[in-house]
């Protein structure tokens, strides 16, 4: 007989949109979400203003869940899957390339100094509980 595995249910994210993006995120993960362009200028897309409220009887926040980004003037469409379930990471950062929108070809080669946008995700959320 074959062995079945039970997927848990993923994590509740949520999605807001802003100045031309959307971002997709789980709650108790992202305390905030900012796209840095390269000159300088930011569009903070999330920042937590109250607690995360888990589910009742969890002591932890998920360890699996999505982070996605779409929009903004380059159209960017990316999905991180997170699996983090020692509860590691402190911040994430992607440096995103340009692309032409005349052939759809990135713009910026590897020995460039970087992209043209990033987006950091910063894992510091005041979670209920313990702080309700």
């Amino acid at each position: 007989m074959e062995k079945t595995e039970t997927i848990p249910a993923r994590a509740q994210e949520q999605t807001v949109d802003k100045d031309d993006y959307q971002f997709t995120f789980y709650p108790g993960f992202a305390s905030r979400a900012v796209v840095r362009r390269k000159d300088g200028s930011e569009v903070e897309l999330y920042k937590q203003e109250k607690p995360h409220k888990l589910p009742e009887g969890k002591k932890k926040p998920e360890t699996k869940h999505k982070l996605k980004l779409k929009g903004g003037k380059h159209q960017q469409d990316i999905t991180l899957d997170i699996q983090d379930p020692g509860l590691r990471i402190a911040r994430i950062t992607v440096e995103l390339y340009a692309v032409s929108p005349h052939n759809g070809i990135s713009t910026m080669s590897l020995t460039d100094d970087g992209g043209d946008e990033e987006i950091v995700v910063d894992n510091q959320p005041v979670l209920c509980p313990p702080s309700c």
